[in-house]
């Protein structure tokens, strides 16, 4: 199998929103929180407003324990696609969030 990226002629090959996830993900399940949480942000910063990176980030947030940052890159997420809203309900990264005022899920 070989991968074939197709870009046009003369501009340069952006990252997907999804490479951060991927590089992040990882780090977020081996307990470094905090270095998911700088992957994320850069991801943000190419790719404003994407809800799988502002989801991402909440996860990494909430595992942190910046639990008002988590809330607010939630629901950011959520206001984008509504489908993060169920995610949210059984993902565990969001269980020292539950019981938080305004937990959108």
């Amino acid at each position: 199998f070989r991968r074939v990226l197709f870009r046009s002629p003369g501009k340069a090959y952006e990252v997907s929103p999804w490479e951060y996830t991927f590089a992040s993900t990882p780090l977020l399940k081996a307990g470094r929180a905090k270095e998911a949480k700088v992957i994320l942000l850069e991801g943000l910063t190419q790719h404003p407003g994407n809800p799988a990176i502002l989801y991402n980030l909440a996860c990494a947030e909430a595992v942190a324990g910046d639990h008002a940052s988590a809330l607010i890159h939630l629901r950011a997420s959520i206001e984008v696609d509504a489908k993060y809203a169920a995610y949210a309900k059984g993902d565990p990264d969001f269980d020292s969030l539950r019981s938080e005022p305004g937990f959108p899920a």
